[in-house]
């Protein structure tokens, strides 16, 4: 079945990012995904984030934009032009408040030549993103991960005097489910079930080099 071009939440916060990019910066964005074509996700937006100097939580919404205009194309077998010609279409005709329509498909008009190279860019990053796109299998794969640690006061029972905190622990995933669409999942930890997640961890890195310890053999063997 073909895929139906989506303006999703995360689509429309990944362009709204990339059209307040002028033409240096775009040229930098492509630079970077050339550069950083076999890196696994999380670094490739680490390095976004860097280069461009916006937040990683921005560079995520935008390497997932792109991702998914690009994937889109591939699945198709069509031209990044003819997917940024259905982007028009779609923000034309979508739910986007209409103050954000007109800048949006402004954008892409003017930068067509720079965004048909980042959609569709060398075959590196391309042989990339299919290979981590095998590797996961059809189950949801995480995009990204991040931790986020606060304290929280503890109030007695006045709730007017503080007598004790404590440390929350999130974590934070950017998933792309079983459709190709992305999600943001929270998940509230405290720190038992985080060393939970470490000793986990630390067995499922035992049981890859046990695996590539019998099945992959080193070169020249």
């Amino acid at each position: 079945m073909t895929r139906e071009l989506l303006i999703t939440y995360e689509m429309q916060k990944g362009l709204e990012i990339m059209s307040t990019f002028d033409s240096n910066k775009l040229t930098k964005l492509q630079s970077t995904l050339e550069k950083c074509s076999e890196m696994k996700v999380e670094a490739i937006c680490l390095k976004i984030a860097e280069v461009l100097i916006i937040s990683e939580t921005r560079a995520i919404q935008l390497y997932s934009a792109i991702c998914y205009l690009s994937d889109t194309a591939l699945e198709r077998e069509i031209s990044a032009e003819r997917i940024l010609s259905e982007l028009i279409a779609a923000i034309k005709s979508g739910d986007l408040e209409p103050k954000k329509k007109k800048p949006l498909w402004d954008f892409i008009q003017k930068n067509t030549k720079q965004l048909n190279c980042i959609i569709s860019p060398h075959a590196k990053w391309r042989i990339g993103r299919k290979k981590r796109r095998l590797l996961s299998g059809i189950n949801n794969s995480i995009e990204a991960i991040r931790t986020i640690c606060d304290v929280r006061p503890i109030f007695d029972e006045t709730r007017k005097t503080i007598i004790d905190e404590g440390i929350t622990i999130s974590l934070e995933f950017m998933v792309r489910n079983m459709t190709n669409r992305h999600e943001k999942i929270i998940l509230t930890m405290n720190e038992e079930s985080l060393e939970k997640l470490k000793k986990q961890i630390t067995m499922t890195e035992q049981k890859i080099m046990a695996i590539k310890s019998r099945y992959i053999h080193k070169e020249g063997e």
